[in-house]
This record gives structure tokens, sequence and C-alpha cells, in this order.
């Protein structure tokens, strides 16, 4: 909470940032002589319509999703090799993605609720728990709760509710074995998803580059 009060806090201090809180990005319009966004239309909290008209959108959606709106080239899972001549890479493409998370909190106390298996959950052991300021404790399971690709079948709130009754499944077992002193206190309110579409660009970092490595790149405007 308090890096999310300093970053607000720094934004209003230019006097040039306008922060739309629980806004969700519905529909992008793109000039069809230049190939540039044009604007985009946003829902508010309220169910309000708005418009954003900028010379430069940047899309932090995390899968890109301004960008497909937008009809760019996106890649999912493992492309085959003939698409960059990677070494490592498969000779067909590959329907495999890193694995999700869903991060919990759990809280000290003197009588505990006793976490149950849910029903028709499989026990899951493992993670790490790493310690707060306030005595609680942040657990990521660390291997993975759910398959990346589940998430391209089942949808965000389907999935976000499986991880929920995964998550319990493995606190069932960190409660008892490693922090019986605690009780479950809330989940983090979003997925920890490690890799989704990943947008073509005018240039794409391919295993020939990691291989050379930095002193070998020829390009201008490396990053």
């Amino acid at each position: 909470d308090r890096f999310n009060d300093v970053v607000r806090s720094m934004l209003r201090e230019t006097g040039r940032c306008r922060v739309l809180l629980n806004t969700c990005f519905t529909e992008v319009a793109v000039d069809g002589d230049t190939s540039r966004v044009a604007f985009i239309r946003c829902v508010d909290g309220d169910g309000r319509s708005i418009r954003v008209e900028a010379r430069i959108f940047i899309d932090c959606t995390g899968s890109g999703f301004l960008c497909q709106a937008a009809g760019c080239e996106t890649m999912l899972g493992a492309e085959p090799k003939s698409r960059f001549n990677e070494p490592s890479a498969p000779d067909e493409p590959v329907e495999r993605l890193n694995a999700m998370e869903l991060f919990y909190r759990v809280r000290p106390s003197r009588n505990p609720v006793r976490q149950a298996l849910p029903k028709g959950a499989k026990p899951r052991r493992g993670g790490y728990a790493f310690p707060l300021p306030s005595g609680d404790f942040m657990v990521n399971s660390c291997g993975g709760l759910a398959a990346g690709w589940e998430l391209m079948d089942g949808g965000y709130e389907a999935m976000m509710a499986e991880l929920k009754t995964r998550v319990q499944a493995h606190w069932h077992w960190m409660q008892k074995e490693k922090l019986p002193g605690y009780e479950l206190g809330s989940f983090a309110p979003m997925l920890a998803i490690r890799e989704g579409h990943r947008i073509v660009g005018e240039y794409v970092l391919t295993q020939h580059d990691v291989v050379a490595g930095l002193s070998k790149q020829k390009h201008d405007d490396i990053i």
C-alpha cells in the first residue's frame, strides 16, 4: 500500500498525469492511413465509456490485448525451429507455457482455523513462505498451481476460482508442516501469469542474440 501511495503521489506531482482506476480497455480504433492507434475506449467502474486519444499508447496489459485488438501479430507457446532457426527450438510448435501461480497471505493466530483439504482437490507440497513486517507471511507454492495453457482453455475468472481451491490444498499441507500457528488470511487480487501472448515487434530477441552476448550485438537501439 505504501508503494502504491508513493507512486500516485509522484504522478500527481507532475501535474500532467491522470490515473483512471477500475477502468477496463474495451476497444481500439486504428488509423487506416498511418496504421497507428487513433484512440481507445475504456469503461470505468460506473459503466461510463471513456475515449482516450494520445500520440503514443504503451500496451501494458500483460498479454498484449491492445496490440491484438489493433491487429498486431503475436506468438503463443514455443514456436518451431523454422521461425528463427534457434538450435533448441522444437521442430513443430508446442502448446506449452510457464506455470501460473496465486500468491496468498497467512496471519498468526492463537487459535488458527485449520485448513481442510477441499473436496476433490489433490494435496500440494513444497513452496516458500517469506515474512512480512506485520508478522504475516506471503506464500508462494513455487511449483506453479496450474499449467499456463489452462488459462487459455478455461479463461481468467474460472482459473482464479480454481486456483483459490488449489491454494487451500497447498495451505492444508503448509499449515500442518510449516506454519501451524497461522491461518489463511487472503488471496492475491490477481493471478501471477508467467507467460502469455508475445507481440511480434520490428525485431524479436532470439536464442542467437543471447548466446552471442552483449558485446557482439550490432543493433543501433539495443535495449
